[in-house]
């Protein structure tokens, strides 16, 4: 039964599945393909959006393809070099966080503006529920995430649950702050001035 299960579980891997009639394979899971005219890696493009259950079990068949051909932290160059654990956190998608760090993916993995998956989950815009939130930073602390690793603006995880007032938007994050800082997050003398400039600069930056 374990020999028979084994077998069909590697046929998934090499076979072709249809996703938005474009077949994916191994191969070409992280290049980019034309999605209706917008070319995206199947990685990427699965990753994004709210998580729901058909998703997710197609999102699982990209990861195991990623996986048997050693990229499961490819960088998708579409999205500022992020990994798809660093997607799947901004959307504070448990299942799919949960199943990556399960498959070998690094927690502490940067993109191209030095974030990690920790600082994707807990300054996340786009989630529904701060509580999905919490819980992927739990699971990420689990998994050895490094709490002060700093992003290019000099911002930690804990920084962004903790900005000055006047730039305060967003549902409340007291209980991440709290968890944070319970476990291992840490600040500096300079980080009080760092909370306003990281986000003044990144303002410039944009705008450029």
């Amino acid at each position: 039964m374990k020999q028979s299960k084994l077998i069909i579980f590697f046929m998934g891997i090499i076979n072709a599945i249809q996703y938005h009639k474009v077949e994916i394979t191994p191969e070409n899971v992280t290049e980019q393909v034309s999605f209706d005219g917008y070319y995206a890696t199947p990685l990427g493009h699965i990753a994004r959006g709210k998580p729901t259950n058909e998703k997710n079990a197609i999102l699982k068949q990209f990861v195991d393809m990623a996986k048997s051909i050693g990229k499961i932290d490819y960088p998708i160059p579409e999205d500022h070099q992020k990994t798809l654990l660093s997607i799947a956190s901004e959307w504070c998608n448990v299942e799919a966080v949960e199943y990556l760090l399960e498959n070998g993916a690094d927690p502490n993995t940067k993109d191209s503006m030095g974030a990690t998956p920790l600082i994707h989950a807990v300054s996340s815009q786009v989630a529904e529920d701060p509580k999905d939130c919490l819980k992927v930073a739990e699971t990420l602390l689990a998994h050895g995430a490094d709490p002060n690793i700093r992003d290019k603006y000099k911002y930690t995880a804990l920084m962004y649950v903790t900005p000055p007032k006047f730039l305060k938007k967003g549902p409340d994050k007291t209980e991440i702050e709290i968890f944070l800082r319970e476990n291992g997050a840490k600040e500096e003398l300079l980080d009080g001035i760092r909370r306003i400039a990281g986000p003044i600069s990144q303002i410039f930056t944009e705008v450029k």
